[in-house]
């Protein structure tokens, strides 16, 4: 139960939990104060309740809750949670004027004080708010202090830094008169017993009605409509553009692409079908965050589809981008994959033109698909998909080996190509640098990263199509050229980042934290994670063990930095994935909460388990918490090392004067470091010239 002590109308909690609470089965006890505990024991057993009434109102406006006399009586608890409230201790404060509520006056912009000397912000103006108002106020106040100093208007120029909110008022007889959608929630027998999502996602019908409430002026005439019936306050009529010069030495473009959207294509149903989705839809089908939680489904009835088509050049090598997109063929492949570890019934088929597979070992990758997976290749390019209307199914025709065929599946998948973003010409009108036929930057074959402007390098796929690993060694290279250039200035503008001190843990009894990673379903999919923290919790030192759906990400690192402050852990273990990526990550978390970063252990439970066994839920688990216990043991006995730092000779050694050789000398030289290039054939330039 809730006791409070005034009436329903003045509690300040959001009207939608307070529904949601009593859904629930909580109740509300309105108008109630507790006077006394009482127990036996050292143990609760009641509370004394006295009734109120409201009577004027107090200082925050509300009516002053009053006690009815003779109301009393008791309520038999085991347990109470006193919700209190929060206000600034100003003890110290002399001389400056305060609010009614007991909070320091300040000006709303410049938050100045009644001394002009002293500037306040935070919970002291505003009382209990967030953490990001508070951060606001405090870098608002610098600047006021900043200005103060310098005896420059505390105000000219600031005028956007408040809110904005605006003046126009609509014709409420002209709204959209229909109400909005009721979200759909969990039902209370499902919410009670879990921790699952409460909001549900709207039904399509819901959303699409939703969106018609929107009034689509089309042509905007001022009368403030929009303003009235945006219930967000999200629509200011009177904002105004504000314009930041900065300083630069060089410039590196990484704007990326989008992707084709295939609705031109009226031959493949897209927009038309719900089955027929995209390859970028297709992943958050297969994503454990995904409409169905990883689970394999068709949109339109959600219905486990076994036989999925990919179609292979969609926006990709026609007659208006007759250039390839490089990596569709490799995630067709790789999404065909994983579509059959998530569900081994399904029947991948994959529509090509050509694969190019001319990666790393990615041709050995598509003959693993072949063999180990099933994956059947037709060397087609399909003329069009149509639905079956009862069924939901799709029946795509194409030609092979001069023969008409036809054949049916349950979803199909569209491998859509890259386009230029579509502001990528006007960026580029604004850089002053060219772009190519298709809007991709125009660039050398030899200068890959280089525009047709000196200062300014485009890396990714800007650039032109082109996969991740690709993307990351281009970016390097732009930084790399940026970073010549800017040579002079290195290190002018470093800032050290600050660490909390580290704690001295020598003296104390191993405490160890043990974080047990889903990563999505790639281990949680084929072992059991509950059961793996289950049994970290028994083991030696183990104070602390929990499961997370992505561990690395950054609120699970706030939520270990939390863990090892409340639990005082001095060790930690992650059983997640490899530490090649992600050891460093996790080590520096443990840095920012005041231990040594090699106080750390990790369990790959992903590359070494649930990757190797996902057909042997029962013997993955098992090794997950073999791999776990090993994690712990050696962690048992890890102690704080100290980082040597070694001086080093700042100079530079290639080895080989090809094309590739000579460009990263030159690079480094340009970057004010000495270097010396090695070959040994007589002459530079490698196969280039031979």
């Amino acid at each position: 139960m809730v006791v409070y002590r005034r009436s329903r109308a003045e509690m300040p909690a959001i009207p939608e939990e307070v529904e949601a609470a009593m859904e629930e089965g909580i109740e509300f006890h309105f108008l109630r104060n507790p006077v006394e505990f009482i127990g036996r024991d050292g143990r609760l057993e009641r509370v004394r309740v006295i009734k109120m009434e409201l009577g004027e109102p107090d200082e925050s406006g509300r009516r002053r809750p009053v006690p009815v006399p003779g109301s009393e009586y008791e309520v038999e608890v085991s347990s109470v949670l006193l919700a209190i409230g929060e206000r600034p201790d100003l003890s110290f404060v002399d001389g400056i004027e305060l609010t009614p509520w007991g909070t320091v006056k300040v000006d709303e912009l410049t938050l100045q004080t009644s001394n002009p000397k002293v500037f306040a912000g935070g919970d002291c103006v505003t009382g209990p708010n967030t953490f990001i108002d508070a951060v606001a106020h405090g870098k608002r106040a610098a600047v006021s202090i900043h200005r103060f100093l310098e005896g420059k208007d505390l105000k000219e120029g600031r005028e956007g830094e408040l809110p904005w909110k605006s003046d126009l008022v609509g014709d409420k007889s002209l709204a959209y008169r229909k109400g909005r959608i009721v979200q759909p929630h969990l039902s209370v027998e499902e919410r009670i017993k879990s921790f699952s999502e409460v909001e549900l996602t709207p039904a399509e019908e819901d959303i699409r009605e939703e969106a018609r409430r929107c009034i689509n002026c089309s042509v905007c005439s001022e009368c403030g409509l929009c303003v009235l019936a945006c219930e967000p306050e999200a629509i200011v009529h009177d904002m105004v553009d504000r314009i930041e010069e900065i300083e630069v030495g060089a410039i590196v473009v990484a704007t990326g692409f989008e992707e084709f959207d295939p609705t031109s294509l009226g031959e493949y149903g897209y927009g038309r079908y719900k089955n027929v989705v995209t390859s970028i839809q297709f992943e958050r089908i297969l994503s454990a965050s995904g409409p169905f939680r990883g689970e394999v489904k068709r949109p339109k009835d959600g219905k486990h589809p076994e036989r999925i088509a990919w179609i292979q050049c969609v926006g990709s090598r026609d007659k208006e981008r007759p250039y390839c997109s490089s990596v569709c063929c490799m995630y067709a492949v790789k999404e065909a994959v994983i579509a059959r570890e998530h569900d081994p019934r399904i029947k991948p088929t994959i529509f090509f033109m050509d694969v190019r597979s001319y990666g790393k070992d990615f041709e050995m990758y598509v003959e693993r698909a072949k063999s180990e997976y099933g994956v059947r290749f037709v060397y087609a390019r399909p003329a069009s998909v149509e639905e079956d209307p009862e069924t939901g199914d799709l029946w795509i025709r194409y030609e092979e080996n001069g023969e008409l065929k036809k054949e049916k599946f349950d979803l199909v998948v569209l491998s859509v190509g890259f386009v230029p973003p579509p502001e990528s010409r006007k960026l580029a009108e604004i850089l002053g640098i060219e772009v190519d036929e298709f809007g991709f930057a125009k660039t050398s074959p030899d200068e890959p990263v280089k525009t047709t402007r000196e200062g300014i390098f485009v890396v990714g796929a800007f650039q032109g199509p082109k996969d991740i690993p690709e993307s990351v060694a281009q970016a390097s290279s732009g930084a790399a050229l940026a970073g010549a250039m800017l040579s002079e200035a290195r290190g002018s503008e470093i800032r050290k980042k600050e660490y909390p001190p580290e704690r001295f843990v020598l003296n104390e009894k191993p405490r160890i934290g043990v974080f047990v990673c889903h990563c999505g379903i790639n281990i949680g999919a084929y072992v059991d994670v509950k059961e793996v923290v289950e049994y970290a919790k028994t083991l030696p030192g183990v104070v602390y063990a929990e499961d997370n759906l992505y561990t690395c990400s950054q609120d699970s690192q706030e939520r270990i930095k939390e863990i090892i402050k409340e639990y005082k852990l001095n060790r930690v273990v992650v059983a997640s994935c490899t530490p090649r990526t992600h050891e460093p990550l996790f080590q520096e978390t443990l840095r920012e909460a005041g231990l040594n970063p090699y106080l750390f252990e990790m369990a790959n439970i992903r590359d070494q388990n649930s990757w190797v066994h996902m057909h042997e839920k029962r013997e993955a688990t098992e090794k997950a918490k073999d791999l776990v216990r090993s994690a712990v043991a050696k962690a048992y006995y890890l102690e704080p090392l100290e980082r040597e730092i070694l001086p080093i000779t700042r100079k530079g050694l290639v080895i080989g004067g090809g094309v590739a050789g000579m460009k990263a000398a030159l690079v480094l030289a340009d970057s004010g470091y000495e270097t010396y290039l090695v070959e040994k054939e007589p002459e530079l330039g490698g196969r280039r010239f031979g």
